[in-house]
């Protein structure tokens, strides 16, 4: 028989994401000491170049500094999935409230509800001192110049 890939694999159960990640906590702990290990090498190789240049050390640092942009990108990004999938359980959870509480119909909500559930948190949340993410002031501004593009065009007094 062929070998079988348990990724594709119904025998081999549903992915439970939340027990994944309690598992394998422990690599977020290598994950950072990785990281600081990476930003000590960064530094140990700039010093070599200043005393002397070399191409094959600024290579190096390079593909080290490259590294770190990536690593810093997984990082956010995992955290924002966290709080995505933290998101949405609150929202089923409190569907489920209502709806056994008062009988109303479920609604199930979309990626959208959930997004702007998390946007909403952050809002909330602050930054330190009230600084407002770049990432977040730049969508306001998109948007708002949609819905200024939705008005009508105002008339001048002279029509």
């Amino acid at each position: 028989s062929r070998a079988r890939d348990p990724r594709f694999d119904d025998l081999s159960g549903t992915l439970d994401i939340e027990g994944f990640e309690k598992s394998y906590a422990f690599l977020d702990e290598y994950r950072a000491q990785e990281f600081d290990q990476m930003q000590k090498e960064v530094k140990m190789l700039q010093k070599q170049q200043k005393r002397r240049k070399n191409a094959t050390l600024a290579a190096q640092e390079q593909e080290i500094r490259q590294e770190l942009r990536r690593r810093v990108q997984q990082d956010k990004q995992r955290r924002h999935k966290g709080e995505m999938r933290a998101a949405e359980k609150e929202l089923r959870r409190e569907e489920k409230k209502k709806v056994a509480e008062t009988g109303k119909t479920p609604y199930f909500h979309s990626n959208k509800d959930v997004r702007s559930l998390v946007r909403q948190k952050r809002r909330a949340g602050g930054r330190a001192g009230g600084a407002r993410d770049k990432v977040e002031e730049r969508r306001e501004k998109k948007l708002a110049g949609k819905e200024k593009r939705r008005l009508p065009a105002r008339r001048s007094r002279g029509d």
